[in-house]
């Protein structure tokens, strides 16, 4: 294989890995405001560290 094969490969690589990193920051930032969100908290019945 030539060199701009081995390049071009070796790019292909690191976009893939690229895109995989952000589709993972999404689900995770997704994930962490689903469970922050009032309305998460909303069906605890208030039972989430607050004095009744």
């Amino acid at each position: 294989m030539n060199e701009a094969g081995r390049a071009y490969l070796e790019a292909r690589a690191e976009a893939i890995h690229a895109q995989t990193n952000e589709a993972m920051e999404a689900a995770v930032c997704n994930h962490l405001y689903a469970f922050f969100s009032p309305a998460f908290f909303g069906q605890m019945g208030g039972q989430h560290g607050q004095d009744d």
